[in-house]
């Protein structure tokens, strides 16, 4: 369909799509995990996309920290830090369960994490509002004796906030989503990803990685 512009130019909108490439999608073995299952709760259920979502992105590094801080007014299911030299690494990680029982190509099951990751787009220019968030958080669920953190400590974040001001700060959004069959990706899904990517890298330099299934 063709615009004619008010000052009378001729246009054809390009209605090309961009699409994430099927090979930057990451499947990872969810042996063991209820597909159907988001949260790993206090009791921290091993069945659950976030436990097992944990267990993989931990694995990746000799993290500082990594803290589940589900919850109403999250920062993400999962943050990971770590400082190497003169940088911050954050990782943002957005857990949803599968809207079925099997891997597939339902672009249901994105419409919310797509969402959920593209409101993370401030973290590296907010980075120290984040942190003072995850630490006020974490003292309220130390007071409730319910804990978030996994790998480090308050004293840790509390450093890390005191330095993060002469730190580059280089963060990493995931979804990690194993209703997603890298094998059977429809077109819609392929084009929701690369919205979100493509928000994430224009507007603060983030990157986004999707955990999906084979």
């Amino acid at each position: 369909e063709a615009l004619v512009s008010p000052l009378g130019y001729f246009l054809q909108p390009d209605r090309s799509r961009p699409r994430f490439p099927r090979d930057d999608l990451e499947p990872v073995s969810w042996h063991g995990t209820n597909i159907r299952s988001e949260s790993q709760g206090p009791d921290r259920d091993a069945t659950s996309v976030q436990f097992r979502a944990i267990e993989l992105l931990r694995a990746e590094a000799e993290w500082d920290i990594v803290i589940d801080d589900d919850g109403p007014g999250e920062t993400a299911d999962i943050v990971l830090l770590k400082v190497d030299d003169q940088t911050l690494r954050v990782v943002l990680c957005h857990c949803k369960y599968s809207g079925g029982d099997s891997p597939g190509s339902r672009v249901g099951d994105l419409y919310e994490v797509c969402g959920q990751s593209q409101k993370s787009y401030k973290a590296r220019s907010e980075i120290e509002l984040i942190l003072k968030k995850l630490i006020r958080r974490e003292q309220h669920r130390q007071a409730a004796n319910r804990p978030g953190l996994i790998v480090g400590d308050l004293d840790g974040l509390l450093d890390i906030l005191d330095r993060v001001h002469v730190l580059d700060v280089a963060v990493t959004v995931v979804i990690a989503q194993p209703g997603l069959s890298k094998s059977q990706m429809s077109i819609p899904q392929a084009e929701l990803l690369a919205c979100t990517a493509h928000y994430l890298s224009d507007t603060y330099g983030s990157r986004l990685r999707v955990l999906c299934s084979e």
